[in-house]
């Protein structure tokens, strides 16, 4: 049941949308070609955004990897005591986490946690240093020891402790501003390989986002380009392909209504032109009148001097028709030698005036460097009546008719066919 709907007639989806003009049907195909291109786009895009994502994580984990495997883990272990936070070692360890806080302006708090008897000891804190260039807002998150319930980390734990890094996404308080942010941790090793404690960095993620919306706008940018690139190619290929094909197929329609040798109009257009006329003249009711013509005794010029010459006369007789008549579509050449002329408008009298014109014209010497030749025709002219039933073919008919009266008469004149029914 689809198959009328999409191909059927006049109103055929398929076909009325084919046979737009080529701006209309280029911008068409450029807006269908443009929302395929943004479906497929959003998906990869939306996937470009989660790799990014995770790329962005392992390379926190990296970098938090790579601050862990400075810290002495064998040092780490010794700091057991409260009061040994202002000692020696705390300082040197914690000057460690300083320097990559101040190298780093994203990292928002850089400290070390133990594991003690189902709790989570704070042990280094870089936000109580007075060498941080960038202060937190209270000093810390965490205070001075952080203690919460491992048994509420059932993920974070187990997999530093196999050694392996962990990021972890949220948002945290921090002076009544909600900071989004990225925490990451790593395993601290002693020189054994056990993991004696965990260092953890808190990434401000909005810092990462700016950069990541400006790559994300450029990229966009990017993309838009390509696609509106991509559309305009589509646009004007599409166009180009429906003129390049509307043209050959006018140009086929033409070959195939069009006397080669000649370029007037052939007998298959003829006969299709004669039925338009004819229903035409007598819708409105206007006179019409045919004349066909034919070369007088033409087999002797082919015979004398070859075809190539009698095609030159055939040309010579087309190049009169079109010089007498304009516009010349209602022109043709239905035979060898024999040619119509159909006249919308005009009565059978004056359609012998027109003869004799085109007669006289035809009838000046065509000089070729081989050949002169001397030419006359013959002319049959029906006139049909409007108000009557005569049909195309029996007006063709009377036509012939009189045409063989002519070159029964002698040639070189032309003679009107009896009114139809007369």
């Amino acid at each position: 049941m689809s198959r009328p709907i999409l191909f059927g007639g006049r109103r055929g989806v398929l076909r009325r949308f084919l046979l737009q003009t080529p701006l209309m049907l280029a911008l068409q195909a450029g807006a269908i070609f443009g929302l395929l291109v943004i479906l497929l786009t959003v998906p990869i895009a939306t996937e470009g955004a989660e790799r990014a994502s995770k790329q962005f994580d392992h390379n926190l984990m990296e970098l938090a990897s790579v601050i862990a495997a400075t810290i002495d883990g064998d040092l780490h272990a010794t700091l057991r005591l409260p009061e040994q936070q202002s000692g020696e070692v705390h300082a040197r360890l914690q000057d460690v986490l300083v320097r990559f806080q101040n190298a780093v302006p994203a990292i928002y708090n850089l400290y070390t946690t133990r594991p003690e008897n189902g709790r989570l000891m704070m042990v280094l804190d870089a936000a109580r240093s007075p060498s941080l260039l960038r202060p937190t807002d209270p000093p810390s998150v965490l205070g001075e020891a952080l203690d919460f319930d491992l048994a509420n980390e059932p993920g974070t734990i187990p997999t530093l402790m196999a050694g392996h890094a962990y990021v972890d996404r949220g948002a945290y308080d921090s002076g009544g501003t909600r900071r989004a942010m990225r925490s990451v941790s790593a395993p601290i090793r002693a020189s054994d390989g056990r993991v004696v404690a965990f260092l953890s960095m808190d990434y401000e993620e909005s810092l990462y986002a700016e950069e990541f919306e400006r790559r994300r706008e450029h990229t966009l940018l990017v993309a838009a380009a390509v696609d509106a690139a991509l559309v305009l190619g589509v646009v004007v290929l599409v166009y180009w392909l429906r003129r390049s094909i509307g043209r050959a197929l006018d140009d086929l329609a033409l070959e195939s209504s069009t006397d080669a040798l000649t370029r007037l109009g052939n007998r298959g257009s003829f006969d299709i032109r004669l039925g338009h006329a004819v229903a035409s003249a007598r819708e409105r009711r206007a006179p019409l009148s045919l004349l066909l013509l034919d070369a007088d005794r033409f087999k002797e010029v082919n015979d004398s001097w070859g075809h190539p010459v009698g095609d030159a006369v055939l040309t010579r007789i087309a190049d009169c028709l079109r010089a007498e008549l304009r516009p010349p579509r209602d022109i043709f050449r239905i035979g060898g030698e024999e040619f119509a002329v159909l006249l919308p408008g005009v009565v059978a009298l004056d359609a012998i005036a027109l003869y004799n014109r085109l007669n006289e014209a035809i009838r000046r010497p065509l000089v070729l460097p081989s050949a002169r030749v001397e030419l006359s025709m013959s002319g049959g002219i029906a006139e049909l009546d409007p108000r009557g039933r005569e049909d195309a073919e029996e007006l063709l008919l009377r036509a012939d008719a009189a045409l063989y009266l002519a070159k029964d008469l002698g040639r070189d004149n032309a003679t009107i066919a009896p009114q139809a029914g007369a």
